[in-house]
């Protein structure tokens, strides 16, 4: 009588093979990511975006910062009242323009208005009076004691010195500006005798876009 024996073979173990990673990788990988990390620091830097260009002098976001947030305060009103869409509503069909364009261009145009009427006051000999600049002092100081959030001021990186010269340079326009009007050669009177109040009445038009 024959007998079969059964030999049952335990699977082989596979061996673990351990792969190490020489030192110098880890190091030309950081060094790799560090440099790209600079150079995105230094893109940002060196290559912003110009906004406004005024006799070669060129303007960035942060130097329009305060106009900017002048615009975007009025314009949050709005936009809470909308229940947060005020903000991307089409305002031009035939460029698909939006609030937030239109913000920017307001901001923008602000910002130009101050700095050639500024630049043109100080051309003709136009300076702030003592009483004027301790005004603008005063209101620094307002603004930065709690009238502005201070998430607000981190965030434009509103100083000091960039404030000052932000409201110095608006007192000093407004000023100019109100001159110019007063030196202008025009009757008031003359000019209300000619005109029928009740035929040329005015009306105060606000347009909302729904």
């Amino acid at each position: 009588m024959n007998t079969t024996k059964n030999i049952i073979k335990s699977p082989r173990k596979e061996e673990k093979k351990e792969f190490k990673i020489n030192p110098k990788v880890w190091i030309v990988t950081a060094a790799v990511l560090l440099v790209a990390l600079i150079a995105s620091l230094l893109f940002d830097q060196f290559y912003k975006r110009t906004l406004v260009t005024i006799e070669g002098d060129k303007y960035y976001q942060e130097d329009l910062a305060y106009y900017i947030y002048g615009i975007e305060s009025t314009y949050d009103y709005y936009d809470q009242m909308f229940g947060g869409q005020y903000w991307d509503m089409v305002v031009d069909q035939n460029t698909g323009a939006t609030t937030r364009d239109m913000a920017m261009q307001e901001a923008i145009n602000s910002s130009l208005f101050t700095e050639i009427l500024y630049r043109d006051a100080s051309s003709n000999g136009y300076s702030l009076t003592i009483e004027e600049k301790a005004t603008v002092a005063e209101n620094v100081d307002t603004l930065l004691a709690g009238q502005m959030p201070e998430a607000v001021i981190k965030k434009n990186d509103f100083t000091e010195g960039y404030l000052t010269d932000v409201l110095s340079k608006t007192t000093l326009v407004n000023r100019y500006r109100q001159d110019i009007i007063d030196a202008l050669d025009i009757d008031d009177e003359g000019i209300k005798a000619e005109i029928d109040f009740e035929e040329y009445r005015q009306y105060d038009i606000e347009y909302i876009f729904i």
